[in-house]
C-alpha cells in the first residue's frame, strides 16, 4: 500500500466515523491534561514546606 493511499484510507475512516474520532481526540486531550496536572502537583508538593510559614512560632504562643 502506498503512503498516499494509506493517508486517503485514514482520512476516509475519520470522516465516516466522526463521533468516534471526536471522542478519541477528547480522551487523548483529557488524559494528557491529567498527566500534566498530576506531575505538576507532585513536583509542587516536594518543594512545599508545610511548617515554613509558622516555623518561627513557639508551641506555647500558638496554643494560647
Amino acid at each position: 500500500m502506498l503512503p498516499r493511499e494509506t493517508w486517503r484510507v485514514a482520512v476516509d475512516a475519520l470522516w465516516s466515523n466522526k463521533l468516534r474520532a471526536i471522542l478519541t481526540t477528547l480522551g487523548v486531550v483529557i488524559g494528557s491534561a491529567c498527566i500534566v496536572l498530576v506531575v505538576t502537583v507532585a513536583v509542587t508538593g516536594r518543594r512545599y514546606d508545610p511548617q515554613g510559614p509558622v516555623s518561627g512560632c513557639h508551641r506555647r504562643a500558638v496554643s494560647q
